[in-house]
């Protein structure tokens, strides 16, 4: 195994758990929509996400899950209240999240999946326009010859 798949393989197995410990939270968020430390744990999740999938550039998972931290960001900060429309936003980028992850994992690219409308409707709930710029949609490269 290269560098890179060794790479990949660490980040799909973190954020496969990470996500999965997410859908228990939000479970719990939902039931106690104004539980600080449970909000800070999910945006760090996110966070952790965000960061690692920039790292190996894959774009449209950054780019979701960095309108996801918004949202998230403004709730920890009591300027967005969760309501159940909100929640219903944020679980639908969960659902987005997994389904590039599984992407990942099959072809080594998060090509394929539109998140667009999700993500306009994270970011009006995060205060914009919605006028959202989405990465170009990312085809598989080649894998490196490292």
């Amino acid at each position: 195994m290269d560098e890179f798949q060794e790479i990949l393989q660490d980040f799909l197995i973190e954020s496969f758990e990470l996500v999965e410990k997410l859908d228990e939270d939000l479970v719990e968020l939902e039931n106690n929509p104004e539980d600080l430390e449970l909000l800070n744990g999910i945006f760090r999740v996110a966070h952790t996400v965000k960061g690692a999938s920039s790292f190996l550039n894959f774009d449209t998972l950054t780019h979701l899950t960095h309108h996801m931290e918004d949202v998230l960001n403004k709730a920890r900060h009591g300027e967005l209240l969760i309501t159940p429309d909100v929640m219903d936003v944020i679980l639908e980028s969960i659902d987005l999240m997994k389904a590039l992850l599984e992407t990942i994992r099959d072809t080594s690219a998060d090509a394929g999946i539109d998140v667009a409308a999700c993500v306009t409707r994270l970011d009006k709930i995060s205060g914009g326009d919605g006028e959202v710029e989405t990465p170009p949609a990312a085809t598989p490269e080649p894998e490196p010859n490292l």
